[in-house]
């Protein structure tokens, strides 16, 4: 197991720079607001994620409004990194009580056999506090 890790990570350290984008950012709310929406491109082995804090029993809806292929996707994890919703099964959209309090992540990207390697994900994803 150890070899598969020092693998992948002198790999990793190879690919060209610009390979893929991994991009991480906090989901904030304006001020008396309920809704926030990011928005951005992918390709390839790009995976963006939106970090969004809740408390217990916050419900939140979470869509998902992809552009440009049908194999863009997003999943959902807990505070503690288990996976709540999965996109690629699920669809794209999902309201959610938090089960707990903390940090909510959502993971946006194409599915690994795309074809072609360079097909590109425009999106927009709406994060909004219901009640």
């Amino acid at each position: 197991m150890r070899s598969i890790a020092i693998a992948a990570a002198v790999s990793a350290a190879l690919l060209p720079a610009g390979w893929a984008e991994d991009r991480s950012e906090g989901v904030t709310f304006e001020p008396g607001a309920k809704l926030a929406t990011v928005s951005g491109t992918l390709s390839g082995a790009d995976v963006h994620r939106y970090t969004l804090a809740a408390r217990k029993g916050d419900v939140v809806a979470y869509r998902f409004k992809p552009s440009g292929t049908y194999r863009c996707y997003f999943d959902l994890a807990g505070p503690n990194g288990a996976l709540l919703f999965d996109g690629t099964m699920d669809g794209h959209d999902t309201t959610a009580a938090a089960p707990a309090d903390g940090d909510y992540t959502v993971r946006i990207f194409l599915a690994p056999e795309s074809d072609p390697p360079d097909e590109t994900c425009n999106y927009s994803f709406e994060f909004e506090i219901e009640g």
